[in-house]
């Protein structure tokens, strides 16, 4: 039987990560490229989407663990799918300002970690990569999509309404072809709290394709990008139930609380234990019953 030695071992391509072998008992340490679990993100290829497909309100999620915001905007949020655009993921998230309309207030898309899975990468260096294109009308000056990785402190606050926030913004040129962009930056030691956001600030009046629109969002530990990491669907949509859990009567994910033969209420038992005692939005037998702890 042949034996590792203590030592170095790295991978053949350029950003490959040394792994160490120790001498003492063999054991290992070090970063793997394209090693599993490290996408901070949850849901960075858009696929997972409990709630409707599209939105015309701001500060409101959409696909999920992604939200709106920004000032008032005459604008839908969406949930698009495009294989050929991107054949892996084969689904992206698009904000379009709606044609016609002269509203120039600076509006994007966010995700926030919360406190426990951010704590651990104080003080670490963290790179954000990502796919973006824009519409034929994308009105931003430059056509300039901002991305920011910000940290700050507190725990569980608004993402986008932290305390003693510290960030790193990077101006991306979008094209209608699909583009890939990465940023790295050094998360002081005191933050507790991480969140991405992707936005732009529209001028004049809207054509018919104002947009922007972002994939395959991973969000990791190290200075430089790896593969973007896709989980199993099911392992995706445990994680994105931890913050909010759609039931519908069709797939027998019930159990009878009370009601009539004209007022009928349900009650799912939630999969995956959630982040906080959720609020429960009871409807009817077709639409479902939203349960959510945002």
């Amino acid at each position: 039987m042949s034996t590792l030695k203590a030592g170095a071992i790295r991978g053949t391509g350029a950003s490959s990560d040394a792994i160490t072998v120790h001498s003492t008992d063999g054991t290992f340490s070090g970063n793997i490229t394209n090693r599993p679990n490290r996408n901070i993100l949850i849901n960075g290829d858009m696929r997972i989407c409990q709630r409707a497909t599209s939105s015309t309100s701001i500060n409101s999620y959409v696909v999920d663990r992604w939200r709106s915001y920004g000032g008032a905007l005459d604008c839908t949020i969406s949930q698009q799918t495009d294989a050929t655009a991107y054949p892996q993921s084969q689904k992206a998230l698009r904000l379009h300002r709606t044609s016609g309309t002269s509203g120039t207030n600076s509006t994007g898309l966010c995700q926030g970690v919360e406190t426990p899975n951010s704590k651990p990468y104080a003080g670490q260096t963290l790179t954000l990569s990502f796919k973006a294109r824009c519409g034929a009308n994308f009105s931003a000056a430059s056509n300039v999509m901002t991305s920011n990785i910000l940290a700050g402190e507190g725990t569980d606050e608004n993402c986008m309404g932290m305390t003693n926030v510290n960030s790193s913004v990077q101006n991306n040129t979008l094209t209608t072809s699909v583009q890939s962009f990465s940023q790295s930056y050094a998360v002081p030691t005191d933050k507790t709290q991480l969140t991405v956001s992707f936005a732009y600030t529209p001028t004049g009046t809207a054509g018919a394709n104002d947009w922007f629109e972002i994939t395959e969002v991973q969000l990791e530990l190290g200075s430089a990008p790896s593969n973007f990491e896709y989980r199993d669907y099911a392992s995706e949509l445990a994680r994105c139930q931890r913050y909010h859990q759609r039931y519908r009567a069709s797939a027998q994910e019930w159990l009878y609380v009370e009601g009539n033969a004209a007022d009928h209420k349900w009650w799912g038992c939630p999969f995956t234990s959630m982040r906080a005692q959720p609020t429960v939005d009871f409807s009817d037998i077709d639409t479902g019953t939203g349960v959510t702890a945002a």
